[in-house]
């Protein structure tokens, strides 16, 4: 960093300061996070046969699941919202290859006798009306295998004439499903249909149980991956087969730098003014998504057609990469063994700040000196994290899951003064605004949400585009909404206290406005000019969905010696 600072005679000065930029870093969150491919074991066809699924070594033995672990897993300032991105369980990064494989399985499973590929759905199914049609919320129901094919048989074509034919999707005529025991146990067809009672949801949670992702769970809430892809076709699944993920790094070169200016005077009246600008990389992380091919080139997702299941819109559509994965693309020249891969990647945009600060000491007969002051930030460009919850239901990743830029406004106010003699008091007032905040009531095609027609066991909550609250949006509060003005208050104090006054506590209470708080008390104890003993004591607690909040396991003590020489 370079520091220049200019002494004016009328007192005023001015300030130049050129720096390297550098991230903020967060646990979980930082420069360290394996870059490597994360990818399970892919399911070949030397060892998944047709044969083989009635044999020792048949679904309930595969293990192909790579250990997710979360990076920095166990630390205690964890925020739920890196959790969302590198989380061991609940992290995207780590559910992707999770979501391959099951897709994967999921395929075999279905294929017809004598099929023996990694490629998702046979043809014929994956073609049809029915696999483009049949969605995960659809399938998620008590409803037996063959309760559902009896139901969905009775549904109209796309041009509202033949009726789609569910048992073409192989559901009840794989050699998998004709099991008289439990269907993903041994595997051994009988030729008795007896895998058609297996319920849905009972499959499903089944294909889920055999990976470390929170992929599926049975709670009303809705707090896992698959309840959050409720609208996605078993079509945009083959997409999905064998995927992998990875995360990657586009920082500022060591030769990029940060620049700000600063002026300061005081006026007649003793106005101290501060006027500030800078145009500096913002600190915060921006995490981008891309689907890619094996060479790292960007393979861009499309949709196609929206389909009605059971008579009933369901607002949902086919995602596909072009060449990618399983029958992605179901031209003659479709590729499905090159897998596609989502990567993360994570930089730091240019943003511009423009500030002003300015505070006045009022003489007061009972508190003295107080002392009032004002900040204020006006940031343009700056990224928040912007969920698209009709895309996530269908499957479209990189649309559900955006960073966008905006403008925000930032400011403090607040007022320091003296009691009980010696004792300083702080009160501040923060908010932060967002300028560009998005909350709209539509689904991923402009839909009005109230307006789309769905099926049973397909939440109405998966819908709606807004801005996520970055430090709290996790799968288990509905990826929060973030509030359109966030604000926290706080009061400090600090006192000395000893025979020479020589030793000094202070407290900090800060209260943000949804419900989270922290609180530090820490003192300094004097043994002598060159040494002090510390003691802090840090109480997180409030709602667990907020900043603070979510850190009430993290509340610590903490204890320390300060030697000067």
């Amino acid at each position: 960093m370079i520091n220049a600072e200019k002494y004016n005679e009328d007192g005023s000065s001015f300030q130049v300061v050129v720096s390297q930029p550098r991230e903020n870093i967060f646990a979980g969150l930082n420069r360290s996070i394996n870059q490597k491919k994360r990818t399970n074991a892919v399911i070949n066809t030397a060892e998944y046969t047709t044969d083989s699924w009635a044999s020792a070594t048949n679904f309930s033995n595969w293990s192909g699941d790579s250990a997710a672990i979360g990076h920095e897993r166990g630390h205690p300032f964890v925020l739920k919202g890196v959790d969302t991105i590198t989380g061991a369980e609940n992290g995207f990064l780590n559910i992707v290859p999770d979501l391959g494989s099951v897709s994967a399985l999921f395929g075999r499973a279905f294929q017809v006798d004598g099929t023996e590929n990694q490629a998702g759905l046979h043809t014929s199914a994956h073609s049809n009306e029915a696999a483009k049609t049949f969605n995960v919320g659809t399938f998620n129901s008590s409803l037996t295998l063959a309760e559902l094919s009896g139901s969905f048989n009775t549904a109209t074509g796309a041009s509202g004439g033949t009726a789609r034919t569910f048992a073409s999707i192989n559901f009840v005529d794989t050699l998998f499903w004709l099991d008289d025991n439990s269907v993903m146990t041994d595997g051994v067809g009988d030729g008795d249909g007896a895998g058609a009672n297996y319920s849905g949801q009972a499959t499903l949670g089944a294909f889920a149980a055999k990976f470390g992702t929170n992929l599926h769970n049975t709670n009303s809430a809705i707090d896992s991956t698959f309840e959050y892809m409720d609208r996605t076709s078993f079509s945009t699944f083959d997409t999905f087969v064998n995927a992998n993920s990875k995360y990657v790094y586009d920082m500022p070169s060591d030769t990029d730098a940060n620049i700000a200016l600063r002026y300061n005077n005081t006026n007649k009246d003793g106005v101290n003014y501060s006027f500030a600008y800078s145009y500096n990389y913002d600190p915060n992380p921006v995490i981008q998504l891309d689907w890619t091919d094996k060479n790292g080139n960007v393979v861009k997702a499309t949709r196609s057609d929206a389909f009605t299941t059971d008579g009933t819109n369901d607002n949902t559509a086919v995602i596909s990469l072009s060449g990618i994965g399983g029958k992605a693309d179901v031209t003659a020249g479709n590729n499905n063994t090159e897998f596609a891969t989502l990567r993360f990647t994570e930089t730091l945009k240019r943003a511009h700040n423009l500030g002003a600060a300015v505070d006045y000491a009022i003489e007061t007969e009972k508190f003295g000196p107080v002392v009032i002051r004002a900040e204020g930030l006006y940031q343009k460009d700056v990224y928040s994290p912007i969920i698209d919850r009709g895309a996530l239901a269908i499957g479209d990743l990189t649309s559900a899951l955006k960073m966008t830029a905006g403008d925000k406004f930032r400011y403090v106010l607040g007022a320091d003064f003296t009691v009980d003699t010696d004792m300083m008091v702080s009160g501040q007032f923060i908010q932060e605004r967002n300028l560009d905040y998005v909350d709209k009531d539509v689904d991923w095609d402009g839909t009005a949400c109230s307006a789309v027609a769905l099926s049973a066991n397909v939440s109405r909550e998966n819908c709606g585009v807004y801005t996520a609250d970055f430090a709290s949006m996790h799968m288990s509060n509905g990826l929060k909404k973030a509030d359109k003005n966030k604000n926290f208050y706080s009061l400090y104090l600090s006192k000395p206290f000893g025979a020479s006054k020589e030793h000094r506590w202070n407290n900090i209470f800060m209260f943000e406005e949804s419900g989270g708080k922290w609180n530090r008390l820490d003192a300094e104890y004097s043994l002598d000019d060159n040494t002090q003993l510390t003691a802090e004591y840090n109480k997180y607690w409030g709602n667990k969905d907020t900043q603070f909040g979510q850190l009430a396991d993290s509340s610590n003590v903490q204890v320390g010696v300060k030697v000067s020489f």
